[in-house]
């Protein structure tokens, strides 16, 4: 049998081959490594719950620049906000426990940190991201949110209702309570960010009945409101972090500023409101 002589020009061929079957190629889908792929695959990771891979994916359209680039910005906020309130919730539910009940420090001290310190990783790229969400919101009169709405409930798992309430909660029902805590967090930066408060259900009937436009003004506040509750993670009572606490502050009085001059009463009232509790937090240091 005669052996084939592999030339460069046909190992080339070959290579270029394999590579374009194994990214997908043939015309069945967008390009690998196109905004329009990663878009695709972030839609892809997230509904199979691959959190940190959408982020991922949502980064790489965010930074560059194409009709996907305002979409990906937005969700990628909606993302890192709402994994920085599931993390937050879990570790402030088990620290409410532990405080309770001591015998737990040893099995939820490492825990609690975990969760803390993917709700920091989390807070902080929701705060980085809050220039572009601010040039986006500045650029019209309505925000558009084409992204999917999160599935879950708005409610506080019962999981954690238990911990809180002294109950003994098995390690199996906790880690259970993990999904379903991010999940909510999820659901409710989603449901603020389309200016629907923490109503999963009006949130959802926004998404269903498709664009969602939310009012510059209203989403603006909201991203405001959405850093002051967030930014509690960085408190005395969690990880004492005040220098990044006072930039996430710092960061909702500008996103505040415009509702607080608004003509709109009861958009100035809850603007006014917000502006309080952070005024308050910032005397009483």
């Amino acid at each position: 049998m005669r052996m084939r002589l592999w030339t460069p020009l046909l190992m080339a061929i070959v290579l270029t081959g394999l590579t374009q079957a194994s990214c997908g190629g043939g015309g069945s889908g967008p390009q690998a490594g196109s905004p329009a792929w990663y878009w695709q695959a972030a839609q892809e990771t997230y509904a199979s719950g691959e959190y940190e891979k959408t982020l991922q994916h949502l980064k790489e359209v965010a930074d560059g620049e194409s009709e996907y680039k305002e979409q990906a910005t937005l969700w990628r906020a909606a993302i890192s906000g709402g994994l920085a309130r599931g993390n937050m919730e879990m570790g402030n539910a088990l620290a409410d426990a532990m405080a309770e009940d001591q015998s737990l420090t040893g099995s939820f001290t490492v825990r609690i940190q975990g969760f803390r310190r993917d709700a920091r990783r989390h807070a902080i790229t929701f705060t980085e991201s809050i220039g572009g969400l601010r040039k986006i919101a500045e650029q019209q009169p309505a925000v558009a949110l084409r992204f999917p709405f999160p599935t879950g409930s708005a409610n506080e798992s019962p999981t954690l209702l238990s911990l809180r309430e002294g109950e003994k909660v098995p390690a199996s029902q906790i880690d259970a309570a993990v999904d379903y805590t991010l999940k909510r967090g999820l659901l409710l930066q989603t449901t603020q960010m389309a200016g629907a408060g923490e109503d999963a259900a009006k949130g959802l009937k926004l998404f269903e009945s498709g664009e969602v436009k939310v009012p510059q003004l209203v989403f603006l506040q909201n991203l405001g409101k959405s850093l002051y509750e967030i930014s509690a993670l960085f408190g005395n009572e969690q990880l004492h972090e005040p220098k990044i606490q006072k930039v996430m502050l710092d960061n909702a009085l500008l996103c505040l500023q415009p509702a607080l001059d608004a003509e709109d009463a009861d958009l100035k009232q809850q603007a006014t409101l917000i502006k309080a509790e952070i005024d308050k937090g910032s005397k009483a240091k």
